[in-house]
């Protein structure tokens, strides 16, 4: 196998090095106890670009202040009752595991690490407990240190932009939303376009807005322009339903009997523009007379309408819709282009500063209660022993049961986590038995660790070999390695790394004795999540139509990633779910502007499918019952019978019937003949 090393991670390298290298020099120079942490620290939180290597400090700093904090906290008024104060350990690292999987964004980084670092101070002083605050001081100053020192490496030697990484990924995912839109143009012809992966767009989207939590840190203009690729962002998201509903159209109306010509031809006009490489400004200008196209081409409804007619008008307003959103593309590629404007942040973001998320309450605190149980029961297990290094095997379980436990798989990161810490044990051996003895001063010190860590540095820029570059640089930067007297115990370290693994170890066990309570049941929770929106389905504000819409996405995505382990149709069903649920905030808009007589047929077949839904959080597995086909048809029938015909009703009941029946291809029998 043949590595391709790019400039960009030899920098990288190059910069952790210098980084890792100041923070001990400093260190050392001023006598702090642990050394070998800050430049731990430096290579933590260093990544490829400037913005997220300052967001992971600021926030890994805020943690290990909190985790400070709560150490003196606890440490003093339940020191004579040792029961008592790991229970208080447990609640706390439960607490904090529970707020960073209710968060799901960079800032939960913070939360965990808050927990873990208590376990990290007050398990070492538990026989020395009245140094609890120096033991506390010292990891944050060594830490703190650490992190200075390569945030300022990071954004001063020469700096990557978070912002120009943002700009490239968004592009790629905005492309991929434009391709989506094409391949949907093009599913009823002879040779359809490829289109990307739906599912796994929306995990892109989920990290998209991942990295605008660090483009914020990069400045007032980066925040500015986040806000309003945020919010470009929550609009092009319906391309996912959209480009579903038009390709579904289309196809259904081909098996009714064909595409009108002059349908076709504009199909594929709006192809060719979606597919166009022109300037922004020169497709904008194009738009309109799509859109008037799209609205000339729409059946007039002066007569009851068939359901050919329904399904055609219901098709043109979803590519019109389609069109509108590469609108929202091309504008924003135009404010990219000139700078983003105030005016424009403030159009586009309109005081949007968050992104809706799904939080899953009871799997949270599932993970809160499996870690708390698994330090306690780690605890119970070293004292019982009576093993020396017991306490630390006990830490090191919580501590990684901790840090794992928002990964859609915490049992393999483990095991992976077990081999790479062998590995790197290994490795330090080395360096204990055979170099660092022959070492008397700084110089000498910093050219023994540069070929180890220098090769762990270029791991850690590539993300398949990340997590092992890291577990190379612990091994060679062990406290038990460095310290401030040049000297070197292999006891010592030979007795912490079997403690790490089997910390390592019994935490495995305990995601495996444990995952009923967090991990077993994740898909499903995350499914009725949607089902109960719906189910529950009122009518919404623009404004908050965007922000349920974009609640799914996260669903959906979220699914895709836990799928990677185990596939399955889940993210497909959340689809069709945000689906449905769209087609029923139209139904909601338009009851509101109906008469009285069509505005209750509308509700109450709003309730019938919320009592499906209702069903489904039941009877994941429960098909939609013949009845709310019929109510649907009956429903269609009113609405077509009535005139003028309530288009937004009819658009809204034909792709109700479409998304709760795809496979259901009959006409309506209540529909009157086509026209």
């Amino acid at each position: 196998m043949t590595l391709n090393i790019s400039r960009q991670a030899t920098l990288f390298s190059l910069k952790n090095f210098l980084a890792g290298m100041l923070a001990l020099y400093i260190a050392l120079r001023s006598g702090l106890e642990n050394p070998a942490w800050s430049v731990v620290t430096a290579y933590i939180v260093a990544q490829p670009h400037a913005g997220a290597t300052v967001s992971k400090g600021v926030y890994r700093m805020c943690g290990t202040f909190a985790g400070a904090c709560a150490s003196v906290f606890m440490v003093p008024p339940l020191v004579q009752t040792p029961a008592l104060l790991l229970l208080a350990i447990a609640a706390w690292l439960a607490l904090c595991v529970f707020l960073q999987l209710v968060d799901r964004t960079a800032r939960g980084y913070m939360f965990v690490l808050a927990g873990y670092t208590s376990c990290i101070i007050i398990f070492p002083i538990l026989s020395h407990p009245e140094d609890v605050f120096e033991y506390a001081s010292a990891r944050f100053l060594e830490i703190s240190l650490g992190i200075v020192c390569s945030t300022v490496v990071h954004a001063v030697v020469f700096p990557v932009s978070t912002t120009r990484i943002v700009r490239q990924r968004v592009d790629r995912a905005l492309a991929d939303a434009q391709a989506l839109a094409v391949a949907a143009l093009t599913a009823a012809s002879a040779e359809p376009a490829p289109a990307p992966d739906r599912q796994k767009l929306a995990a892109t989207f989920n990290e998209l807005y991942d990295l605008l939590v660090h483009q914020r840190f990069e400045g007032p203009h980066a925040r500015e322009e986040a806000r309003a690729i945020r919010a470009t962002l929550t609009q092009v998201e319906r391309v996912l339903p959209l480009s579903l509903a038009v390709a579904d159209r289309s196809a259904e109306l081909v098996a009714l009997g064909g595409l009108p010509a002059p349908v076709r031809a504009f199909m594929d006009e709006a192809r060719d523009w979606f597919a166009a490489g022109e300037d922004p400004a020169a497709q904008l200008a194009a738009m309109e007379p799509l859109l008037a196209r799209a609205a000339a081409l729409r059946p007039v409804l002066d007569a009851p309408p068939g359901w050919r007619e329904a399904l055609l008008c219901n098709l043109l307003e979803r590519i019109a819709e389609l069109i509108r959103l590469k609108g929202a593309i091309l504008r924003y590629r135009q404010a990219a282009a000139s700078g983003f404007s105030r005016g424009f942040v403030s159009a586009a973001a309109g005081g949007s500063a968050w992104r809706p998320m799904e939080r899953d309450l009871r799997g949270a605190a599932g993970a809160a209660l499996a870690v708390a149980v698994t330090l306690l029961v780690g605890n119970a297990l070293w004292i019982e022993s009576g093993w020396t290094q017991g306490y630390s095997a006990a830490m090191m379980a919580g501590v990684y049961f901790s840090v794992y436990s928002a990964t859609p798989n915490p049992a393999q990161m483990l095991k992976n986590k077990f081999v790479g810490v062998f590995l790197r044990l290994l490795l330090g051996a080395l360096y204990v038995v055979l170099i660092l003895p022959a070492i008397s001063d700084f110089g000498a010190m910093v050219l023994a660790f540069a070929p180890a860590l220098l090769a762990s540095g270029l791991m850690m820029a590539m993300p398949r070999f990340s997590a092992m570059g890291f577990n190379f640089v612990v091994g060679v930067m062990s406290p038990s390695i460095v310290d401030r007297t040049f000297h070197t115990d292999f006891e010592l370290y030979l007795n912490a790394g079997i403690a790490t693994l089997t910390g390592i170890y019994f935490a495995m066990l305990m995601v495996s004795v444990t995952r009923f309570l967090w991990l077993d049941g994740l898909v499903r929770r995350t499914l009725a999540a949607g089902r109960r929106d719906i189910a529950r389905m009122r009518y919404l504000s623009p404004r908050e139509q965007l922000r349920w819409r974009s609640r799914m996405i996260h669903r959906i995505g979220l699914l895709v990633l836990r799928m990677a382990a185990a596939p399955g149709p889940q993210p497909a069903e959340a689809l069709r779910d945000l689906m449905v649920g769209g087609a029923l905030l139209e139904l909601h808009q338009a009851s509101r502007k109906a008469d009285a007589a069509s505005a209750a047929a509308m509700r109450e077949l709003i309730g019938q499918v919320a009592a499906y839904y209702q069903t489904l959080e039941r009877t994941p597995t429960a098909a939609p019952p013949p009845a709310l086909r019929q109510a649907i048809d009956a429903c269609l029938a009113r609405i077509a019978a009535t005139l003028p015909v309530d288009e937004p009703a009819l658009l809204a009941l034909t792709s109700l019937r479409r998304n709760l029946f795809p496979a259901d291809h009959s006409v309506p029998a209540a529909l009157p003949a086509p026209g």
